[in-house]
């Protein structure tokens, strides 16, 4: 049954201004903000689960190689209503069953207004959304997670991508301020209970990121946290010099995973014609229809 409602308290809805749609279904939205940014938010449905992936930032500053949004550098923080406004001017609001934070930007670099969202979101004033049914994705910032663990129940997705500390820097610039093995250490000592779940994001890049040397780092590195590993191809951006491994790389990589004991699922690549798909999200001068 479907969790959310009509909020009690007033939320001002602005809608979208262009809409592309995915020959598998998947719509991408895109919202103007109050200060003349363009913002993407995407909507997966599948039977009855519909999954909304929303944006708390234009650009980012995180600068991951393997990310448009990235590319774009930060230009601004979103509102709490901006953040709001993507779940209630959608179509599909009163279907949804599931909100994302995985859209543009970094959740945790607009702590305040994240927080304020969630508060939002889960209050019986608010949309009345079940915490689990909320899942909050982070390069690993970590003033951000340690509040977040604190104050609520949400799942937490890790971006990790890679055990070791010199792989994981080459891609991502956050490693140097926020190792790694410190995001898991924070982790560790945070009492997580039964509600909450705990992934990492595990981008899969040819030759790179894929050997048995990585499962065995993996395993010593997350030994004894009960989490999932959500395993997912490389989108290609113009101008990166990475790519996805075959097929035959990426289920040999889960079956090692599985064999350490992980729980691991592949992530199947979604609206990646509308440039929908993970890491793809960056809004082009003209792009979509009339919504």
């Amino acid at each position: 049954m479907n969790p959310i409602k009509e909020p009690f308290i007033p939320i001002d809805a602005s809608p979208p201004v262009n809409l592309q749609v995915s020959t598998d279904g998947t719509r991408k939205y895109i919202f103007r903000t109050a200060g003349g940014y363009s913002i993407e938010t995407v909507c997966i449905p599948e039977q009855e689960r519909y999954t909304l992936c929303i944006s708390t930032q234009a650009g980012c500053r995180m600068g991951c190689r393997f990310c448009m949004t990235g590319r774009q550098g930060f230009l601004a923080n979103l509102s709490t209503d901006e953040i709001l406004n993507q779940i209630r001017s959608v179509p599909e609001f009163l279907k949804l069953t599931n909100i994302v934070f995985m859209g543009m930007g970094e959740p945790f670099d607009n702590l305040d207004a994240v927080m304020a969202s969630i508060g939002i979101l889960t209050s019986h004033r608010g949309f009345n959304i079940p915490p689990r049914r909320i899942t909050v994705s982070t390069a690993g910032v970590l003033p951000g997670i340690r509040v977040f663990l604190e104050k609520t129940r949400c799942p937490l997705a890790v971006s990790l991508h890679s055990p070791f500390a010199d792989e994981r820097r080459s891609l991502m610039p956050i490693e140097n301020a926020y190792p790694l093995s410190e995001v898991i250490s924070v982790i560790r000592q945070t009492p997580v209970s039964s509600q909450r779940r705990l992934f990492f994001e595990y981008i899969l890049f040819k030759d790179f990121n894929h050997s048995q040397r990585h499962v065995d780092e993996l395993a010593r590195l997350l030994q004894g946290l009960r989490c999932r590993i959500n395993l997912m191809r490389m989108h290609p951006v113009p101008g990166i010099p990475l790519e996805s491994p075959d097929d035959q790389a990426l289920l040999a990589f889960r079956d090692a995973l599985l064999e350490k004991g992980f729980v691991v699922t592949v992530r199947r690549s979604r609206g990646h014609d509308i440039a929908a798909a993970c890491g793809l999200l960056a809004p082009r001068c003209g792009e979509g229809v009339s919504a």
